[in-house]
């Protein structure tokens, strides 16, 4: 166990894309469900302190919220690896397009915006012109479905901002869900440790 991260993945593995610098050729299917997401490897520790009985109600109402910590983290780090892994599929799908057929590869910017793109990017700020992008003035995005004129490129852009969103999305819901089931306890070891203290 020593040579894995407390979720069971090897950790000179965990950040190694998947199909690049390996030399292999198979490909990474598409993410379809993120359900194995929800469960995580039990370490060596936590298999020990589990299996000792608690000596009272607020000790395994803290070995309780402590698991939910353990839970918590193994599948947020368990839901950014599968869309991670999306993304790169997608990224190398893309690449294998365009190697197929250099028209896949789009134009992007015309040699002829070169320089206004460059004039734009060195402009100095308007003085006294407030830059500040506030959070609650970015209107959501609204993704426009894809359409055959697309490159590759133009694509992969779209569909990977797919995956944030819904990692986005998915991430969110998730640590809503797991601060209530957290809550709860919390309710409980509070109401617990009251009850002991009166006697």
């Amino acid at each position: 166990m020593d040579s894995s991260t407390p979720f069971g993945q090897p950790a000179d593995q965990k950040d190694k894309p998947e199909n690049q610098d390996t030399g292999s050729t198979e490909k990474i299917p598409p993410l379809t469900l993120i359900t194995p997401c929800i469960f995580n490897p039990i370490d060596e520790d936590m298999v020990r302190r589990f299996s000792e009985d608690p000596p009272d109600r607020i000790e395994r109402l803290g070995r309780i919220l402590e698991s939910i910590d353990y839970q918590q983290e193994g599948v947020r780090e368990n839901l950014i690896y599968m869309f991670d892994r999306e993304k790169q599929r997608l990224v190398l799908d893309a690449v294998d397009q365009e190697s197929a057929d250099p028209r896949n590869q789009g134009l992007g910017v015309e040699e002829s915006e070169f320089d206004q793109v460059i004039q734009n990017m060195e402009a100095p700020p308007v003085p006294g012109k407030d830059y500040t992008v506030k959070p609650e003035d970015i209107p959501p995005h609204q993704l426009v479905p894809p359409h055959p004129a697309m490159s590759a490129r133009e694509r992969v852009a779209h569909e990977l901002l797919a995956v944030v969103e819904s990692g986005t999305a998915q991430l969110t819901g998730y640590r809503g869900h797991i601060t209530g089931v957290k809550q709860k306890y919390l309710d409980f070891l509070e109401r617990e440790q009251r009850t002991v203290e009166q006697f």
